[in-house]
Protein backbone atom coordinates (compact mmCIF):
# COMPACT_ATOMS: atom_id res chain seq x y z
CA UNK A 1 0.00 0.00 0.00
CA UNK A 2 1.17 3.43 -0.56
CA UNK A 3 2.21 5.77 2.27
CA UNK A 4 0.85 9.44 2.04
CA UNK A 5 0.88 12.36 4.64
CA UNK A 6 -2.81 13.08 4.18
CA UNK A 7 -5.31 12.14 7.20
CA UNK A 8 -7.92 11.62 4.78
CA UNK A 9 -6.74 8.43 3.43
CA UNK A 10 -9.56 5.54 2.52
CA UNK A 11 -9.81 2.14 2.28
CA UNK A 12 -12.23 -0.70 1.71
CA UNK A 13 -11.24 -4.08 2.94
CA UNK A 14 -12.96 -7.20 2.11
CA UNK A 15 -12.71 -8.93 5.07
CA UNK A 16 -13.26 -12.74 4.99
CA UNK A 17 -12.29 -13.69 8.33
CA UNK A 18 -9.58 -15.20 7.19
CA UNK A 19 -5.67 -14.50 8.06
CA UNK A 20 -5.05 -12.69 4.96
CA UNK A 21 -7.82 -10.19 5.06
CA UNK A 22 -7.40 -9.65 8.56
CA UNK A 23 -3.68 -9.00 8.56
CA UNK A 24 -4.95 -6.43 5.19
CA UNK A 25 -7.23 -4.63 7.58
CA UNK A 26 -4.51 -4.03 10.53
CA UNK A 27 -1.90 -3.18 8.22
CA UNK A 28 -4.16 -0.56 6.47
CA UNK A 29 -5.16 0.63 10.15
CA UNK A 30 -1.63 1.06 11.21
CA UNK A 31 -1.11 3.02 8.16
CA UNK A 32 -3.28 5.26 9.34
CA UNK A 33 -6.24 4.47 6.79
CA UNK A 34 -9.76 5.25 7.51
CA UNK A 35 -11.18 1.56 7.10
CA UNK A 36 -14.78 0.81 5.80
CA UNK A 37 -15.13 -3.15 6.36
Amino acid sequence: MPTSTTTNNKAVVLVSGGLDSSTTLAIAKSQGYNCYA
